[in-house]
């Protein structure tokens, strides 16, 4: 693969007039699996022999295809004067009759993903399970009633991480995907690899057990399966990167090519969706008006977080100081915090009663000394921890600066908690209204 050129077969020329240029992806993985098959172009193994290494270049070239793939459909569709759409094929094939043939409204869905993965991560298998559930309920029936893209029907950025020369590195090996929009694969224009075992490809499985080997038991492995793990760690660092920057790009183009955006609950439990967030931006840059569907009860939560883990970061950083009789209960404390009623209660009580009120509550309750502020750095951490009334007006604007503020007002907001079956009905009732 070394000096290549990407030429287009197709002439603008020819297709003229057309109405739509579509560009079909798939998930990196499942393309590799293909064109490792005998009489594809990527069967040989080039690099020095390592099929670990082989891999993972591969896959940064099928990126690198796949970006300059949708760059000359993008020119292609111009020239013709035609809709371009980007269109993953493990969306269901009635969603590609509907894109084409119906008279529906076009939406994307925007969601949290990296959530719920993480709680996988950590062996919260319920937890997340009854996450993803929800958000694939809510899909299914928004599915029934618009033309719905989907950003989880290409689901890449899931690669394992593991502890490496002090750093999170990611492990050549594939985590659970995605749930798939539809059972049945007959209604998905994807087709599984020979190569997949059940829905996975076989990308990782052949080193998994010396990359797992390497976290358990260093010395069992040869120095060569020390250095080809540590190298590949290297190298898919900057795949995972060239990945999440395609995801951002790719995610903005569904959002452009969609009528309108719908978000699901982008502070479900209290935890924000940084990816969400750029994508209602997004919408609304374009003079969009995103409907999302943000229940109080997540609102209330999010405050909650947002306050629990702004209080640990000033303690750790020294302006709060545990008295060293509670040190233990205040860890305690920040930790049940979210859930504490008694606390929010008393906590917003006080911030009705002014910021002096709310400061001298909060270091009451978390059972630390703030000795005075030293005259030239109020919030040095030496000597002087934060006055009272400071870590209230610090913690305020910590509340204010993660607020949805602009993307809430430049929104429709559904704040009534509704089944994922009646939120999806409230979203088109407001859909077409706009």
């Amino acid at each position: 693969m070394g000096n290549r050129e990407y030429i287009s077969p197709v002439s603008s020329q020819v297709l003229q007039p057309a109405s739509h240029v579509i560009t079909f992806i798939d998930d990196i993985y499942d393309i590799y699996e293909r064109l490792r098959q005998p009489g594809h172009i990527l069967q040989a193994t080039r690099v020095d022999g390592n099929p670990l290494l082989d891999s993972l270049v591969k896959l940064l070239f099928i990126l690198n295809w796949r970006a300059i793939e949708l760059v000359v459909a993008q020119q292609l569709a111009a020239a013709c004067n035609a809709r371009h759409f980007l269109f993953a094929t493990k969306h269901p094939c009635s969603t590609f009759y509907s894109l084409l043939f119906e008279d529906k409204p076009v939406v994307y869905l925007s969601h949290h993903i990296t959530f719920p993965r993480e709680l996988l991560g950590l062996g919260q298998l319920d937890d997340a399970k009854s996450l993803i559930d929800e958000i694939s309920e809510f899909a299914r029936c928004l599915r029934s009633k618009v033309t719905l893209f989907e950003p989880t029907t290409i689901d890449e950025a899931r690669f394992s991480r593991i502890d490496l020369l002090d750093t999170k590195k990611p492990l050549p090996a594939l985590s659970q995907r995605w749930s798939m929009p539809v059972t049945d694969p007959r209604d998905m224009l994807y087709d599984s690899p020979q190569a997949a075992v059940g829905d996975e490809p076989l990308f990782g499985q052949e080193w998994r057990d010396d990359a797992l080997a390497y976290l358990s038991n260093r010395n069992a492995l040869t120095p060569a399966e020390v250095s080809n793990i540590e190298h590949a760690a290297q190298l898919l660092m900057f795949l995972d990167d060239e990945i999440r920057h395609q995801i951002n790009a790719r995610d903005h183009a569904l959002v452009e090519q969609s009528q309108f955006v719908a978000a699901y609950r982008p502070w479900m439990r209290g935890q924000s969706a940084g990816g969400v967030r750029k994508e209602l931006q997004h919408h609304a840059s374009l003079g969009g008006r995103p409907v999302i569907v943000h229940p109080t009860s997540d609102e209330t939560t999010r405050q909650r977080v947002v306050v629990r883990d702004y209080l640990r970061v000033l303690v750790k950083d020294g302006k709060l100081r545990p008295k060293a009789s509670t040190a233990g209960a205040l860890a305690l404390r920040l930790d049940t915090l979210q859930t504490d009623d008694d606390f929010w209660q008393r906590f917003n009580q006080a911030q009705k009663e002014g910021q002096g009120k709310l400061g001298a509550y909060i270091l009451q309750a978390l059972g630390c000394e703030v000795p005075p502020a030293t005259k030239s750095s109020p919030l040095a951490s030496d000597p002087g921890a934060m006055p009272g009334r400071e870590v209230a007006s610090a913690v305020l604007a910590e509340m204010n600066s993660t607020k949805y503020t602009k993307e809430l007002e430049s929104s429709e907001v559904i704040t009534e908690l509704l089944s994922p079956e009646q939120a999806a009905q409230r979203v088109v009732k407001v859909i077409s209204k706009l």
